[in-house]
């Protein structure tokens, strides 16, 4: 869908066999006070017809909705508009903005099903509110969505359990599914949606209040590796506090409390967030050189071993087909017998799974060393923008921050020491700091 507002073009850089057939679709609020047909409509079929001339795309229709509201579908030449596209009579919507198709809120799939006839459903928003349900969303659908690694470029299949003449009897895993890479064009780049996967893994249980944790599935114990949960203490100030769930369901003996008051992580985390992006505005170059000069110092004699052990490998792995190839030689021949062949082509065979194995996990390293490499310059764009932020939210959280690591330290003189590592997102190196007790 194209748009006139500089925001997005969607397909409209990419012309299909044929060229473009557009429709053009106008439309104004009913809320306006104009009467007949609107200068507004006008001028934005005026606007949108000269665009499409200049880029020599035909126009097969122009839809008008005047005086409707853009908060619900029921507009007859948004309807008419809609069964030309899925008549293919046109291959390309442009419109001034987005507002102009709706407000700013999309039906629900129940409802784009019901109105195509494949089910006749509502969903539990839709009875609640028949007028503004359709527009509510439920997680499963959403969490379904950001699941789907079809946006990266991908095609997933073998999604759920059958069973002969039963049919679909589960959903599998994503980690059971089978997905091929590289089938069509990305729209979401592979790190952000690895990102989404983990955040929808980490548990994020509401609290007494209804309401979820700022920090929720980010906080980990460096000891245990369990979640920190978030608790109000009952001192005369009760203050929120961050505390290991293996120390609160089991004591001290299985692990120490490693606790934070929220106010002071969030100041941490907000500082920190802070001063990354101001060195990163100073000197972008210089940062990003230093983390990528770190991670390249610090791998480069593993990366030459790995090279080398990578080599050694590969030629051992010739050397064993020409080893099976003369054990089929000799048996031919006659001059080893069946058992000592099947002994010695079993032992080739083991040798070489191990061997492909060895290289195919040492690939993976070597290609995981690069990303690190170009990571660090990820971070740099994605940090810089936050040098002045007054406060967290999640958005930013979940965009910036991968985890936070907490570590205690108990003296013989019961002194406690917390230090926390903040490891960005892309950021191959996490941000240390001392809690002072």
């Amino acid at each position: 869908m194209a748009m006139m507002n500089g925001m997005d073009y969607g397909m409209a850089d990419r012309t299909p066999a044929g060229g473009f057939r557009v429709a053009i679709y106008c439309r104004l609020s009913k809320d306006d006070d104009l009467q007949g047909e609107s200068a507004s409509i006008a001028n934005q079929r005026d606007m949108l017809e000269k665009y499409c001339k200049r880029q020599g795309w035909e126009v097969v229709s122009v839809y008008q909705d005047d005086g409707y509201t853009g908060l619900n579908m029921e507009r007859p030449d948004l309807k008419r508009m809609l069964k030309a596209v899925e008549r293919r009579q046109v291959n390309l919507v442009i419109t001034k903005d987005l507002s102009r198709l709706e407000e700013n809120k999309i039906p629900c799939p129940t409802w784009w099903n019901r109105n195509r006839g494949l089910r006749n459903v509502r969903t539990k928003w839709e009875k609640k509110d028949p007028v503004n349900g359709q527009f509510m969303w439920d997680f499963s659908v959403i969490k379904e969505l950001l699941m789907n690694p079809v946006y990266t470029g991908a095609i997933a299949s073998q999604k759920a359990h059958y069973k002969f003449k039963i049919g679909t009897i589960g959903d599998k895993k994503s980690e059971e599914w089978i997905v091929v890479e590289g089938q069509h064009e990305a729209i979401i780049d592979r790190e952000s949606f690895n990102i989404v996967q983990k955040k929808l893994k980490s548990r994020q249980r509401p609290g007494k209040s209804g309401e979820i944790s700022l920090f929720a599935g980010l906080v980990k114990c460096g000891e245990c590796g369990k979640a920190l949960c978030i608790r109000t203490t009952h001192e005369k100030f009760p203050k929120r506090i961050y505390s290991c769930k293996t120390y609160n369901a089991f004591g001290k003996t299985h692990c120490t409390q490693h606790r934070v008051e929220y106010d002071t992580l969030y100041a941490l985390v907000l500082n920190k967030i802070r001063e990354c992006a101001k060195m990163v505005l100073v000197d972008g170059e210089a940062v990003a050189g230093k983390l990528s000069g770190t991670c390249e110092a610090e791998q480069k004699g593993q990366k030459e071993a790995l090279e080398r052990s990578l080599a050694k490998a590969e030629e051992r792995i010739n050397i064993l087909e020409k080893m099976v190839l003369r054990l089929y030689e000799g048996i031919a021949a006659g001059r080893i017998n069946e058992q000592n062949f099947n002994l010695m082509l079993e032992k080739t065979q083991k040798e070489q799974k191990e061997l492909q194995a060895k290289i195919s996990e040492g690939k993976k390293k070597l290609a995981d060393e690069i990303q690190l490499v170009n990571n660090a310059r990820q971070w740099i764009t994605a940090i810089q923008e936050y040098a002045d932020i007054a406060e967290l939210d999640a958005a930013i959280l979940n965009k910036l921050v991968k985890e936070i690591v907490v570590h205690e330290e108990i003296d013989s003189d019961k002194t406690r020491h917390i230090s926390i590592e903040i490891h960005f997102n892309l950021k191959p190196i996490p941000e240390v700091e001392q809690v002072r007790k």
